[in-house]
């Protein structure tokens, strides 16, 4: 599907004065962010947080995506205000420091996207409205990933990551909790 009919269907399903909440999943390198951003493009009034804002850095290295991604922040500061109509402010990982920053005020929209592995990990989602799958095969994603961050410090722990992922998915399944699936070959 392509981001303006998936927009359209959740735009038709609409009842609530709180924000949608959708999550959007993949590999790594599979197009998450960039889907995001037209996802957003298509429903106007959109925002994105990214859940790599909730990286635990240390555990990054680590075999498995379990404890790299700080869910129960992300669940408190960000999926209950927003399941509740309230306020959303969070803290993101500074990369450089590894430290939190100061609060980031979300501005309220219609539309609230998180997009990242693990955005719709079991322990939260039934959080969110709408679960959207970046179907990219693995190969297929650690290549883009491995582009992307050619000559900084990531470039060389994609073979971990790429495990990580497809650990990640025998695990939970992602792709099958999707309510919609974008094919991104």
């Amino acid at each position: 599907m392509k981001a303006d009919e998936i927009a359209a269907s959740i735009k038709s399903a609409k009842i609530s004065n709180k924000p949608v909440l959708i999550a959007i999943e993949g590999f790594g390198g599979s197009g998450k962010s960039t889907f995001a951003g037209q996802l957003t493009e298509a429903l106007g009034d959109a925002a994105v947080i990214g859940i790599d804002d909730f990286i635990v850095k240390e555990k990054m290295d680590e075999p498995a995506w379990e404890g790299s991604f700080d869910l129960m922040r992300l669940k408190d500061e960000v999926l209950i205000p927003a399941s509740r109509g309230q306020t959303i402010r969070y803290h993101k990982l500074l990369w450089a420091t590894n430290n939190l920053s100061e609060a980031i005020n979300v501005p309220f929209a219609s539309y609230l996207i998180v997009e990242g592995i693990s955005s719709y990990h079991p322990d939260i989602a039934d959080y969110y409205d709408y679960k959207i799958w970046i179907g990219t095969p693995i190969e297929v994603a650690k290549a883009r990933g491995q582009a992307r961050d050619a000559g900084n410090e990531n470039e060389s722990k994609w073979d971990v990551w790429a495990q990580s992922d497809l650990d990640y998915q025998h695990k939970y399944h992602p792709e099958q909790a999707a309510d919609f699936t974008v094919e991104n070959k």
